[in-house]
């Protein structure tokens, strides 16, 4: 099979910015992205960088952005993105998939996305690394000498276990990292990686702090900033419900009664507004979660939104069947 890779090249010894470099190759059935990668190093071009490690889909060394998207190139076969580029190409062009050749349309391999570039496909992990310590990824079990009946091996049962069975497979692969909307408007934002591997500790029913890792989670850019776009748990390749994961962390930090972040005060206020007419009102949210004085401050914001028709100035009609809706939510918040 003929493949046509568009390689990400950038050398800072020599090259002010990015460029695309074409390579054509043929690619045996079964071929990864990662395969196709070291072939070319091998045959065509020594000079291009990636990384590369287990080849299994184990270590996530190998993540790469692929036609616009994070995925591991050692799990992606070369055929599956070639005949995605050709579908995609169809769509564009509003012709039949069969009139695009499969292979004529290159596929386009770039560094991750919110990670500075190194060289070519090498991105800087400095920033996501320091990140995932500042969780303290680690066990912080109880002190056998002040509890001597947590002496020994700490033992769990099934359904404990299951708790973490799922955010523990994370590979800091990032992935769900090169995804986020949130760090590509907020670079401080502590990211979804972190927050997994945050999760994982916080729900351990081994670990005594799990107040104190909350209490640091729902600081600036932690639990509260992420964007709900799902970004993160559509691509993760361990299929982790990072979005879930997280969602979880601002519930309990809620439950510890953690609420001074405005993503906090937001989330309470938008479930008020539900409960009082079945409405988001655009109008009060600012006040509920940002205060008055940050209201005042963005009149002007406020006037012009007014004027458009955004910002309705009087409380709306409560949706039909309200009561329902309600007693849906009471009823959910009572479980809780």
């Amino acid at each position: 099979m003929r493949a046509v890779l568009e390689i990400a090249r950038f050398d800072p010894q020599t090259d002010a910015a990015p460029h695309w470099q074409r390579y054509e190759l043929d690619v045996a059935e079964g071929t990864t992205v990662l395969e196709a990668l070291m072939e070319v190093q091998d045959t065509q071009d020594g000079t291009l960088a990636f990384r590369r490690a287990c080849r299994h889909g184990i270590c996530g060394s190998c993540a790469v952005r692929i036609d616009g998207t994070a995925r591991l190139a050692c799990s992606v076969q070369v055929a599956e993105v070639l005949q995605q580029a050709a579908a995609l190409a169809a769509r564009r062009r509003g012709v039949s998939p069969a009139e695009v050749e499969v292979g004529s349309v290159p596929v386009r391999i770039e560094p991750l996305a919110n990670m500075p570039v190194i060289k070519d496909l090498v991105t800087d992990t400095g920033a996501f690394w320091r990140k995932i310590r500042s969780v303290r990824p680690w066990l912080d079990p109880a002190d056998p000498q002040r509890d001597p009946e947590r002496e020994g091996e700490r033992l769990q049962r099934p359904d404990e276990w299951a708790r973490v069975a799922q955010t523990v497979l994370c590979l800091e692969c990032g992935v769900c990292y090169s995804q986020c909307s949130a760090l590509a408007a907020s670079p401080e934002f502590v990211g979804p990686t972190a927050l997994t591997k945050a999760h994982r500790y916080v729900v351990d029913s081994r670990d005594v702090d799990t107040h104190h890792r909350l209490y640091e989670l729902s600081s600036e850019h932690g639990i509260w900033e992420c964007a709900r776009c799902y970004e993160c748990t559509e691509h993760c390749p361990k299929h982790i419900d990072v979005r879930g994961a997280i969602a979880e962390l601002g519930q309990l930090a809620y439950e510890e009664g953690l609420r001074a972040d405005p993503g906090a005060r937001h989330a309470r206020a938008f479930v008020d507004s539900l409960k009082t007419t079945g409405r988001l009102e655009e109008a009060r949210l600012p006040l509920r979660t940002k205060g008055l004085a940050w209201t005042l401050a963005h009149a002007g914001t406020a006037l012009q939104l007014a004027r458009a028709g955004k910002l309705p100035a009087v409380r709306p009609r409560p949706i039909e069947r309200h009561d329902d809706l309600r007693h849906v939510i009471e009823q959910a918040e009572a479980e809780e």
